[in-house]
């Protein structure tokens, strides 16, 4: 059973109750997310590949306080900010479906994949929250990054193949949403698009020089580009390997697009840190860790408690 549940703060979570299973959804993540896009593509600035940005006006209000929070989003009175280009106001809710899409699929995960059971069972919590950082004991904290990180891969496969099923098929789809996926590569990109901004929302998480012991989920922005990663990979085994290289360049303009986005909406300068720590020595050894706590200890607790198969993992460093 999954439904929202009346809070501000953008988060979800699954659990177990009488051996039921169920998924909350904060109310305050539509509205954050949305609050956020329209803004984005009411900007003349950005997307400028999408509709005509000459209908929408320059010199917008800047959304210097914005957060992960819709009761604050509201106190700050940013105001509701709009595209006037109908295929912009469109390309906007299609980027909201693709960051709804995977929080669904990554929410499913964690009880197909017997998170939820396991938490219950041996620990005594039946739940899995999304952005619940607390301290803890570095091996049980270690196991919830691995958890995470199971999720949001085995969510990257259903958005990956949706889209692909969409490409082949949108000669059905009505005007203009056949539209957004009549190219591969474009598709991909706006995929990419709607990740890059899901994790950008959290800032510039670093992984060089913290101690990421004490938290219970990856660094965001190690999540941001494995997962994209991920999508790379997917796309080359499952879809058609000769688009990993369309695939690796929009992605590249997703990363770009977006922190271009968050500097121009908020006029705030990038900070891009994180994105360099992730493909330095720190971001694989990490990535190097939390695949072994998976495959060697993790994954075999979980076993009686999935509904799924549960994939080994590793790691290596991108191809270029």
């Amino acid at each position: 059973y999954a439904d929202f549940v009346e809070n501000p703060r953008f988060n979800a979570f699954a659990f177990k109750h009488n051996d039921r299973y169920f998924i909350a959804i904060f109310n305050g993540i539509p509205f954050i997310v949305s609050t956020l896009i329209l803004r984005m593509l009411a900007d003349d600035r950005l997307f400028k590949h999408v509709g005509d940005p000459n209908e929408e006006e320059g010199n917008l209000p800047l959304y210097t306080r914005f957060t992960p929070n819709a009761a604050r989003i509201a106190e700050a009175k940013l105001g509701a900010i709009a595209p006037k280009n109908a295929h912009r106001q469109i390309y906007a809710l299609h980027l909201c479906n693709f960051v709804f899409d995977f929080l669904a699929a990554h929410e499913l995960a964690h009880i197909a994949h017997g998170h939820v059971g396991y938490r219950a069972s041996e620990c005594g919590i039946p739940y899995v929250s999304e952005v619940c950082w607390v301290p803890g004991t570095p091996n049980g904290n270690l196991e919830l990054q691995a958890m995470e990180m199971d999720a949001d891969f085995s969510a990257s496969l259903p958005v990956v193949t949706t889209v692909k099923r969409i490409v082949s098929d949108r000669a059905r789809l009505p005007q203009p949403m056949s539209e957004l996926y009549q190219d591969a590569a474009q598709a991909i990109f706006d995929m990419g698009v709607a990740v890059c901004i899901l994790f950008r929302l959290f800032g510039d998480s670093r992984i060089t020089g913290v101690n990421l012991s004490n938290r219970t989920h990856p660094p965001t922005r190690w999540r941001q580009m494995m997962i994209l990663n991920r999508m790379g990979n997917y796309i080359e085994r499952f879809w058609d390997s000769s688009l990993y290289a369309s695939a690796e360049q929009a992605f590249t303009r997703a990363i770009a697009e977006v922190e271009n986005a968050f500097e121009l909406i908020t006029g705030l300068p990038q900070e891009v840190e994180g994105l360099h720590d992730v493909w330095h020595v720190s971001g694989w050894d990490y990535a190097v860790k939390i695949a072994a706590c998976w495959n060697d200890t993790l994954r075999p607790k979980l076993k009686k408690y999935a509904f799924a198969a549960l994939s080994p993992y590793s790691f290596d460093p991108a191809k270029s």
